[in-house]
């Protein structure tokens, strides 16, 4: 029997229950325990999904994330993966000092109500890591100058 863990799906200490039935009839189910302890190939901080709350139209925020290998002998080779990227967005991946920086700079827009970023950082060797996938969620708030005032009226 092979059982397999989804890759980065794990991290630090685990126990998984497997059942599998048998022709047996004294003994249908066999029950057996697995336990281990997952050691990824970078440890990312902070926690590639955030809610970053609101932004403002026009100023600049930037959100950085360190990718340290938990082996430094270890080669690593990452590349960013992302579709088109929201006007005032954009995002660099550097190697520094034996781990990568990862930034993530965006400049909300005018016409933006809220921010959905999802990308990738591909792990291309070694070999059949997954991706590491990132999310950053927010709303935007347009200025106080930029919103429509009231008529005024008189009585």
């Amino acid at each position: 029997m092979i059982v397999t863990l989804k890759a980065n799906s794990l991290s630090g200490p685990f126990t998984h229950t497997i059942y599998v039935e048998t022709d047996n009839p004294k003994q249908r189910f066999m029950r057996f325990v697995i336990k281990g302890n997952a050691i990824p190939l970078l440890k990312v901080s902070p926690e590639p999904v955030q809610y970053i709350g609101t932004l403002q139209v026009g100023k600049k925020y930037e959100y950085k994330y360190e990718l340290v290998p938990t082996n430094p002998k270890e080669k690593i080779s990452l590349e960013l993966i992302h579709s088109k990227l929201p006007v005032g967005t954009d995002i660099k991946l550097e190697k520094q000092d034996g781990k990568f920086l990862l930034t993530v700079t965006i400049t909300p827009q005018k016409d933006q109500k809220s921010i959905s970023l999802n990308f990738a950082v591909k792990i291309k060797e070694p070999k059949d890591w997954a991706d590491i996938k990132f999310t950053l969620n927010g709303r935007i708030q347009s200025n106080q100058s930029d919103q429509p005032k009231p008529e005024k009226t008189t009585p």
